[in-house]
């Protein structure tokens, strides 16, 4: 009797023992603490940039969010090539907990698996997701899910020197200002002393991401709806480029890139060599530095078909294979922070904040420069930044232009768009359009 007495009991122990371990293993993750011992949990976070930026998250960031959570330690990393630094780190097991990452690049990184989906986080710790730009959240999910949290997000602006046009008798450009009207003021604006160029109406980049933007202001788009074809031989993409034409090779109111040689379109505008100068807003610390009496002013991409405005975001992102997702949740959210962006724009002022909050708060107003970057004064922030908040409160914003497919995008637009804009080209924006996206479409299907 003893022994059957032992057995029942032995059974009774082996059976708690099992039920035990299966709770526990069931059970939501608890965020980890450093144990008992005091240890501190230590994560990892990777950005790319000037090392300018670098103090920004190492004197300011960092230090706030390890003092706001003492049992974190956080090591920074800034990575060269960093796409394919990240690709890398991740195949070998190594991503860092807290990724950086480009709106136009984040569906590589999905691609690969690479991204934690933060769902659950976002829910558990309160999130308002109706604080954020809706164009951001658009680009950080995929079937439902959400792999990253959003930073800033840049816009494509149209940069003018007021006084070129006031010499010129020209009416400034605003938000109602055309793609018709540019392409007259650009000739109006253009000195010529013989064969000679003075001062060119615009300047800007010839490359596919300011293409998408007068692409779209025709009436067009980059992909179709599935974003699994390109659409960039439509009839609203070749208007675009035969605009670019016109601008460049008819009527010679832009810079041949082979005139420019190394010289960026920015030196030409901060030069007084150019009216009108269409780039990102990251460009406008990097122009008050480099001409700081140039009283320049900024406004919205002007309008076509349609009034839209290119944007590209930055954001946050958690590793799938991070061994402490909790803590790098809990820092990719203090990123994100309206605290942290506000931040962000009164020290860089490269991109605005993708919070509403942040935006329309008196500190958005207030640009105080960081270290060597120079700020925006109170009295400027109408001429310079303003329009920012009507682009968003009016949703012209868009990043429809962003797919799975980017990088085939960029490569054959870029191409077709040289094979045109070369001197003495006999090649046709239809020929050269058709062919990018016959190209883009095979490649698509190859990877299928």
């Amino acid at each position: 009797m003893l022994i059957a007495n032992k057995k029942v009991f032995r059974l009774i122990l082996i059976l708690t023992l099992l039920s035990t371990l299966v709770f526990s293993g069931c059970a939501p993750k608890k965020q980890s603490s450093g144990g008992e011992s005091g240890d501190k949990v230590k994560i990892s976070m990777s950005v790319w940039g000037m090392p300018w930026e670098d103090a920004l998250y190492k004197d300011i960031y960092i230090p706030e969010f390890e003092k706001q959570n003492p049992n974190i330690d956080v090591v920074f990393h800034n990575y060269t090539k960093y796409d394919d630094k990240l690709v890398t780190l991740a195949a070998g097991g190594n991503a860092p907990d807290v990724m950086r990452q480009g709106a136009d690049t984040l569906p590589k990184f999905l691609s690969k698996g690479m991204n934690l989906p933060l769902n659950d986080y976002i829910e558990s710790s309160g999130l308002d997701k109706s604080d954020f730009v809706k164009t951001v959240w658009d680009i950080a999910s995929k079937d439902g899910k959400v792999y990253a949290l959003p930073q800033d997000e840049a816009l494509l602006t149209l940069y003018y020197d007021p006084a070129a046009f006031k010499e010129a008798g020209l009416k400034e450009p605003d938000h109602n200002y055309t793609l018709d009207q540019m392409l007259k003021d650009a000739e109006t604006l253009t000195i010529k002393k013989g064969k000679k160029v003075e001062r060119y109406g615009l300047v800007q980049a010839w490359n596919s991401f300011t293409f998408s933007n007068y692409v779209m202001a025709f009436g067009g788009s980059i992909w179709s709806k599935d974003k699994q074809s390109s659409t960039v031989n439509s009839e609203e993409a070749i208007k675009a480029l035969e605009y670019w034409k016109k601008l460049m090779v008819d009527f010679n109111l832009t810079p041949y890139q082979s005139e420019m040689g190394q010289i960026g379109p920015d030196v030409y505008f901060q030069t007084g060599k150019a009216a009108m100068f269409i780039e990102g807003t990251w460009i406008s610390p990097s122009i008050s530095k480099a001409a700081p009496d140039f009283k320049f002013k900024a406004t919205s991409f002007p309008k076509g078909e349609r009034k839209v405005v290119t944007a590209r975001s930055v954001m946050w992102a958690v590793s799938n294979e991070s061994k402490h997702p909790d803590e790098a949740y809990k820092l990719a959210e203090y990123l994100s922070s309206k605290e942290a962006l506000t931040k962000y724009w009164q020290t860089l002022w490269v991109a605005p904040p993708a919070r509403y909050s942040a935006v329309k708060s008196e500190e958005f107003k207030n640009v105080t420069g960081f270290k060597d970057i120079p700020g925006m004064k109170p009295e400027e922030y109408e001429d310079k930044a303003s329009w920012i908040v009507d682009t968003f409160d009016n949703k012209w914003d868009t990043q429809e232009w962003i797919g799975p497919h980017q990088a085939l995008y960029s490569n054959e637009v870029d191409n077709a768009i040289q094979s045109v804009l070369v001197d003495g080209s006999k090649v046709t924006s239809k020929e050269a359009l058709e062919k990018a996206a016959n190209n883009i479409n095979k490649a698509i299907k190859q990877q299928q």
